[in-house]
Parts: structure tokens; sequence; C-alpha cells
């Protein structure tokens, strides 16, 4: 791709992939802040806080000792009573255990389903508990067949048990991650460092959501993708920086002759100068992208993805001086 074409196809870019990054924030994509509440041995606690609350403190009382009616009555009455939207939102995520504990599916879904009505749709937690809804809904005899198929011996787990509930949440997280990398197979296709960094960031928002349902994931995925990413970046410098060189040293020629410059070229230099700064501005927001990719334990890798993205932003920013249309004074004596 000539860089000429490159300018044509970045103009175009910008226009439609600020149109997409608008699209993406209106479906309600990213974190958001919830109320809080929550245990922090249960899969149903809030992704927005684990702080056990005093308020709710009985009725987690009654549930350890699997008094799960009394639990119910307990947080319908505190429901009622307390003025706290925290203490409601956490007793009525009590509630909604204690009927999934007894078994009572059904009911156990439409709980939850307040619960997640509690929160905003672009919140982690809507996520979370809408997740937990559909798990219910696909398991009317109490067990998610995708995690534990139907055996000859034995009784099935079922949901009511948390580990059984982790491993649902664990399979929708791998359903969920298989959608996100059809997505990574659109940034070979990029053809913008623009473009290639808001793809990433829509993926790696992917990764982040499947995070919520399982915080111990596997990063292996999103680091391959963030690794996929910076080698596509790399492969644009590897073929825009040569040609602006070049463009720069004519450009260096011209600043001689000042008055020489056609309006052709002075339109060219502004494009040059503006897709340089969009070059930088877009490798400072994959590094801080990078910042985000999840999992434990060292990722030497990244360490040279990024090394290598500040190396790349400081080439453009480089050519700042050098796209300028220079003044000088038309007046004749």
């Amino acid at each position: 791709m000539t860089l000429y074409r490159f300018l044509n196809v970045f103009a175009a870019g910008v226009v439609f992939f600020w149109g997409l990054a608008t699209v993406r924030a209106q479906e309600g994509f990213g974190p958001e802040t919830a109320p809080a509440g929550g245990t922090v041995d249960s899969p149903t606690r809030p992704v927005s806080s684990s702080v056990p609350l005093e308020a709710t403190a009985p009725i987690e009382a009654l549930m350890s000792a699997g008094e799960y009616d009394k639990a119910i009555e307990e947080a319908k009455s505190l429901q009622n009573s307390s003025p706290d939207e925290s203490v409601k939102t956490e007793a009525q995520r009590l509630m909604a255990d204690a009927l999934r504990k007894k078994g009572q599916w059904k009911d156990a879904a439409v709980a939850y389903g307040r619960v997640r009505d509690r929160y905003t749709k672009s919140s982690d937690d809507y996520l979370k508990y809408q997740t937990i809804v559909e798990i219910l809904r696909m398991s009317p005899t109490g067990t998610y067949r995708a995690v534990a198929p139907d055996s000859a011996g034995g009784d099935p787990p079922t949901l009511a048990d948390d580990a059984h509930l982790t491993e649902a949440l664990r399979h929708q997280t791998g359903l969920l991650v298989k959608k996100v990398l059809l997505r990574t197979s659109v940034l070979r296709r990029a053809k913008t460092p623009r473009e290639i960094v808001t793809l990433f960031a829509d993926v790696a928002e992917g990764f982040r959501q499947a995070r919520v349902l399982d915080p111990n994931m596997a990063a292996k995925d999103e680091r391959e993708t963030a690794n996929m990413a910076g080698t596509r970046l790399q492969e644009m410098a590897d073929m825009m920086v040569p040609q602006l060189r070049a463009k720069v040293v004519k450009i260096r020629v011209k600043r001689e002759r000042p008055w020489s410059y056609t309006n052709v070229e002075k339109e060219d230099i502004k494009k040059c100068s503006a897709l340089v700064k969009e070059c930088a501005s877009a490798e400072g927001q994959f590094q801080g992208l990078l910042g985000k990719v999840g999992g434990s334990g060292e990722w030497a890798e990244g360490d040279a993805i990024r090394s290598q993205s500040s190396d790349r932003a400081a080439t453009y920013q480089s050519f700042g001086d050098d796209f300028i249309v220079l003044p000088y004074d038309t007046t004749f004596w």
C-alpha cells in the first residue's frame, strides 16, 4: 500500500471508527460503579464489592445454618425496612441464593433477575447476574448439563452447590471467549494503526468481561491477541516510516523556496501531519490497553511489545516539526 492510498484510508477510517466507538459505548460495554455488598466465598457476590454488610449478617447466619426459609423471610423484611439501597441489593441477592439452595430454580432465576435489574446495564454486575439467570433457565432440573452430562450412577450435581454454579460460569466464560476470538481475525485485515487499536480495544473489553465471569481465566488468548495487534502495528510502521522519511527529504528541499509549494503539496503535508499525530496517539492508547491485559505471572513478551510501541510512538512524534508549511513574506519591494 502506497502512503498516498494509506492517507485516504486513514481519513475515512477516522470517521468510521469514531462511529464504531460511539456505538460500542451506547451498547453498554465497559465497567460501571454499582451498589456494594456480598460475601467473599460466594460465586454470586457482586463484582463491585466483596465487603459483607453488617445489616445482612443475620441473614447470612441463617444461610450458613441451612435455615433458608427463615433467611428468605428476613431478606424480604430487610428490603422493605432498610432505606439503604446497597443493603436492599444484598438482601435480594441473599434471598436469591436461598431459593437456589432450596432447589427452587425458577423462583431463583426470577430473584437473580431482580438483583440484576438493580445495576445499570453497562455494569459488570449486570453481566454476571444476567449470566446466572441464563444458567438457571437452561437448567430446569437444577443441573447444568454442559458441565455435568448424564451418568449412569449417582445423583448429578445441582446449582444448589456453589461449586457447580462456578463450573457453569466457567463454561459460559469459555463460550464468551470463543465469540471474542472470532473478532481477532479482523485485526489482520486492519489498514491503519487507529483501526488496529480500536479493534484491539473492543477485543480486550470482551476478554475483560469474560474475566468477570471467571476471574481465574487463563491469559493465553488475551496475550496472543495483544501480540497479534503489536505485530500488525509494527508491520504498518515498517511500511509507512520509510515513505514518510522520503517525503521529509523533499519537504526540506522545498523549505529553501517556501513560495514554491503547490496547493496539492500543502494539502499532502497537512494530511501527513495529521497522520503521524494519529499514529502516535494510537500507540499511546495501545500501551494503555496492554496494561489491562489480564492474567497472573510474568509476561516478558508484554514488556517487549510495550517497548516496541513506545519506540514507534517516538518515531511518529519525531516527524512533528517536519510536516509544517512554513509561512513566508509575500511583500515585494
